[in-house]
């Protein structure tokens, strides 16, 4: 697996922002009420998995690869 670099997960963080602001706005589209307590859980959701992808990904030092 090759290791996530920090500004890959900037990129991501950045691109994930907008997606989780306009996901209420799609919702409301289909006839589905989200509330906002449902979106922030998701994002957090997303976002711990993210750095938990991100630490997992470092290759561990002292270790020869």
């Amino acid at each position: 697996m090759r290791e996530l670099s920090r500004g890959g997960l900037l990129i991501v963080v950045a691109f994930s922002i907008p997606l989780f602001v306009e996901l209420r706005t799609v919702a409301g589209f289909v006839g589905v009420d989200l509330p906002l307590t449902a979106v922030a859980v998701l994002a957090v959701l997303f976002y711990a998995g993210l750095l938990l992808a991100y630490y997992l990904s470092k290759p561990v030092e002292g270790t020869a690869a």
